[in-house]
């Protein structure tokens, strides 16, 4: 069945262009005190370059951040699609009812103090959303640090530090309820070359919460796998229906915390989120097609490898290695987690004892020995040998230290020709290795820190392919 992106309704679209795509954004709460969040959005915004109009609404301030200042919504010389609101809880629903009054497209609330803080909170909470319902105005959060769109170099966000990696514009949107995993997932994802479309903290999803968020991405070009951190679900069924459509045609990563009683509670308490126990809702995402991670590592080596390769016909991994302890330690991660390292055919035997010493292994596991040290293409021959091998699907290349640039050529040259099998690599002296690694990772191959990483990523690859087959029949049947 070909993947084929959801319909995008006429309203969603004026949403995700006043959103994703503004021409203008406005900062209410702008201020020169440059503790303040409304100093920090309207720098940050300026640093990455946003090209559309930026407006510091302050009604004292001649300029922030060398730009120039307007006292109101009433005073800017054009309309205005996006708004941030950075002030305090009390003065949000009068600043929101002001964006209604002016015909704004859409709003972003960073503003704590609502309904993750008690029952005042959610009463101003409330109004909001009843505010938003009333006009058709949607926003994001409260209590969220905003969002970032790549490809616009549009980073309407409260916390910069967080996003200083450089990323490529790709295929990645992240989506967390927590400020700091969106920071970190994204700058991990950057870091390891991959593109990065969107990043949005969602705070306490008043009014656009995971569902209108997944449809919104669902009808994004630009996302081709999507990330979702969470500490819970509002509304389980509306939230299946649109993940299970998005999982469909896009990999979709959950990273689920709150799964035991204590992190519960304090979940609730950080973005006011609806927890279950940690087992129920793994199986419940697990339905919504979803591949399912439980810590920082986990969540960005699946979001990694879905977004870079298409998951392997099967299970059968060729393990070639510059380590003989290395490939010994591989192959028990791959063992205990279901995978098979098969015997290779006679005839890839043979091709491998034309370039590996005999003092090496030209069985799978490849140990290279020294061969690699002779002639820096013979990870690359070894990988077209294992991809040529019809008892392989998968081949995973253990390179520890790789100071010589011509390795790192050649497996790049290599790993686009393979048979379209997946090739996943592991440096294990990142820091010892970062010329090569770095020219691998600008070449658009990941290269992990691990081996256990590279078993996160085969796991995950295993799941989406699995799942891909359950939703497809699903749909069949619908």
């Amino acid at each position: 069945m070909p993947e084929k992106a959801a319909a995008v309704s006429p309203g969603r679209e004026r949403l995700a262009q006043c959103l994703f795509e503004p021409k203008s954004v406005a900062i209410l709460g702008a201020s020169r005190n440059p503790v303040k969040f409304g100093n920090h959005l309207v720098a940050i915004l300026a640093a990455h370059g946003f090209q559309g109009d930026i407006y510091p609404l302050n009604p004292v301030a001649q300029e922030i951040a060398g730009i120039r200042c307007y006292p109101d919504l009433a005073s800017l010389p054009g309309p205005c699609d996006l708004v941030v609101i950075a002030l305090p809880a009390s003065e949000v629903l009068t600043a929101f009812e002001s964006c209604i009054a002016h015909d704004v497209g859409a709003v972003v609330i960073v503003s704590s103090g609502f309904s993750e803080v008690g029952d005042a909170g959610r009463l101003l909470e409330a109004q909001l959303v009843q505010a938003s319902r009333r006009s058709g105005l949607p926003f994001i959060g409260p209590n969220c640090e905003g969002f970032v769109n790549n490809p616009s170099s549009l980073f309407a966000v409260i916390a910069g530090a967080m996003f200083e990696v450089p990323a490529r514009p790709g295929g990645v949107s992240l989506v967390a309820h927590s400020g700091a995993y969106t920071g970190y997932a994204y700058s991990e994802i950057a870091y390891q070359g991959v593109g990065i479309a969107k990043a949005v903290s969602s705070g306490n999803e008043a009014v656009l919460g995971l569902p209108e968020l997944l449809a919104l991405l669902d009808g994004d070009d630009q996302t081709k796998a999507v990330l979702l951190h969470l500490e819970g679900v509002r509304d389980a069924q509306r939230f299946r229906a649109a993940a299970s459509r998005l999982a469909l045609h896009k990999p979709l990563v959950i990273n689920h915390v709150g799964r035991h009683p204590r992190s519960a509670v304090v979940a609730s308490t950080h973005t006011a989120a609806l927890a279950a126990p940690g087992r129920t809702l793994d199986a419940y995402y697990r339905q919504c097609g979803a591949v399912v991670t439980k810590n920082l590592e986990e969540m960005v080596d699946a979001t990694v490898a879905l977004a870079t390769y298409v998951p392997p016909a099967g299970d059968r991994v060729a393990v070639i290695s510059f380590s003989g302890g290395m490939r010994v330690e591989m192959v028990d991660l791959l063992v205990e987690s279901g995978f098979d390292v098969p015997d290779f055919s006679r005839e890839t035997e043979l091709r491998l004892a034309e370039f590996i010493p005999g003092h090496g292994s030209r069985c799978n596991p490849v140990d290279m020995a020294d061969g690699l040290l002779r002639d820096p293409a013979c990870a690359a021959k070894s990988m077209r040998a294992a991809a040529d091998d019809e008892n392989i699907d998968v081949i995973v290349v253990l390179l520890t230290v790789t100071r010589n640039l011509d390795i790192a050529r050649s497996v790049i040259a290599a790993a686009g020709d393979v048979a379209g099998k997946p090739v996943l690599l592991a440096c294990t002296s990142q820091k010892v290795s970062a010329p090569a690694v770095a020219l691998m990772r600008d070449a658009g191959i990941p290269v992990f820190s691990s081996l256990q990483r590279v078993d996160n990523a085969l796991r995950a690859l295993r799941t989406r392919r699995h799942a891909l087959v359950r939703l497809r029949e699903e749909a069949c049947d619908a």
